[in-house]
């Protein structure tokens, strides 16, 4: 399934459930990432993944996640530079360019277990406790990556 496509059905709630993985909720953050300023990504984001879980609530067991959700977008911010001078690069692409982010567990280099599984950390985002997520590489923005090419 194309990007466009499979981004449409998260966000009008149409995808099926059993695709809705741990590479889907990578794939859309991706996408979010690539196209929106961080913190607008971070909103699409948490709303998405909110109102799908409305759609499907008889299916979830676990609801939203505000550490979680927000410290992978960050992991995919800190990759994204690395990959942008293939602008093409879809959402499998990127998966694929990073399979330690189809890990779930990667998220325990920075926090503890007992950290994530608090009530604070799923209500509101909380720094690591065992190490700093790596820093965003600064990129250009597309308007400065088009215009800056000699012709």
């Amino acid at each position: 399934m194309k990007d466009r496509e499979f981004l449409e059905q998260f966000e009008i709630c149409t995808l099926p459930y059993e695709e809705w993985t741990h590479r889907s909720h990578i794939k859309v953050g991706y996408l979010y990432v690539r196209d929106n300023p961080f913190e607008q990504a971070v909103r699409k984001m948490r709303d998405g993944i909110r109102a799908y879980n409305a759609a499907n609530a008889q299916q979830v067991k676990i609801g939203y996640h505000e550490t979680i959700t927000r410290a992978f977008l960050h992991l995919i911010r800190a990759r994204v530079p690395h990959i942008e001078a293939s602008d093409g690069l879809d959402a499998d692409g990127f998966c694929e360019a990073h399979p330690d982010l189809l890990d779930k567990r990667i998220l325990s280099r920075f926090y503890s277990d007992a950290l994530l599984r608090s009530a604070d950390a799923r209500s509101r985002f909380v720094p690591a406790d065992l190490s700093p997520l790596p820093a965003p590489v600064k990129t250009r923005d597309k308007f400065s990556r088009c215009c800056s090419q000699t012709y």
